[in-house]
């Protein structure tokens, strides 16, 4: 069900798909997200949204960085506690499969790049 945010000249099974999950989950929840462009790619989530410094559980992505500066690869996901340094995050593509794994904010194969504040969420929508 995440594939259809991906342009048909796309292989798919060569796609790190946890942009295309987190598209799939804010599709359900009825978030506009059409400022995203090439939503398969982690880090086009950098431009949705607004910047946030915390973690506001349910109502916001984050965004890391794979690779050195300039990297074009990266992780999405939804991050549900922090503790430590590291993020509890569910997202898609994490070790083939949707579940929740810790990352580090201060990875030496990670960058962190912060939190992204999804717009659209009022006391109705949590994302669980």
């Amino acid at each position: 069900e995440c594939m259809p945010w991906l342009p048909k000249d796309v292989d798919d099974s060569r796609v790190a798909w946890c942009g295309c999950f987190t598209m799939h989950v804010l599709h359900a929840c009825g978030i506009n997200t059409s400022s995203i462009k090439n939503p398969w790619r982690a880090q086009a989530w950098l431009g949705f949204g607004y910047p946030t410094e915390n973690l506001i559980y349910g109502k916001c992505i984050a965004v890391w960085r794979r690779g050195g500066e300039g990297s074009v690869y990266g992780h999405v996901g939804f991050p549900l506690r922090e503790k430590d340094g590291k993020i509890l995050l569910r997202g898609g593509n994490q070790t083939n499969s949707v579940n929740a794994q810790w990352y580090s904010k201060n990875s030496p194969r990670y960058k962190f790049l912060g939190y992204r504040l999804i717009p659209e969420l009022t006391e109705n929508y949590e994302l669980k």
